[in-house]
């Protein structure tokens, strides 16, 4: 599931590939940014709330991969901070990780088990929360990286206006 955006306009495009590489790369980085912002939102919205801990653990992590980075957004695979308290709510500290507070629920262990069920002694059927999230954030986080992309492209050109002079 990935997400694309395509410059809509020439002059749009021609302006990007007028600027410095390093001007390039700093404006797809802030555009990526922005659309993983919008989509990790998205996840957090429908998350699955019994303990919470699945929402809090959803993170946006930056992968390098060749000609550039990208974003994987989802839970996190590390142990995190949290606590139990009397009446079952989940606090942070700093004493017990995940895993000492809720056994083998780390969120990022279990998510793919709650999207699509699994079979097994104790069957579960699919609660898919990711997938629907994703495809209804698609839209907002192209909208968003268009226009983050254009204003970085402005100010790159005006950068390299202000350096000519």
């Amino acid at each position: 599931m990935d997400v694309n955006v395509t410059l809509h306009t020439k002059q749009m495009k021609a302006a990007f590939q007028s600027l410095e590489r390093s001007v390039q790369r700093r404006a797809l980085r802030y555009a990526t940014d922005a659309a993983a912002g919008v989509i990790k939102k998205a996840l957090q919205a429908s998350a699955p709330v019994r303990s919470g801990a699945t929402k809090r653990s959803i993170r946006v992590k930056k992968v390098k991969i060749r000609g550039g980075e990208k974003r994987v957004i989802g839970p996190s695979m590390k142990e995190f901070s949290l606590r139990r308290t009397k009446k079952g709510r989940v606090r942070v500290a700093t004493k017990k990780t995940a895993a000492q507070a809720f056994g083998k629920h780390v969120p990022g262990r279990v998510a793919h088990l709650v999207e699509f069920g699994h079979g097994g002694p104790h069957r579960a059927a699919p609660h898919p929360w990711m997938q629907p999230a994703f495809k209804s954030s698609v839209g907002a986080a192209r909208a968003k990286m268009a226009s983050k992309l254009q204003s970085e492209i402005m100010k790159g050109a005006e950068r390299a206006a202000a350096k000519a002079r």
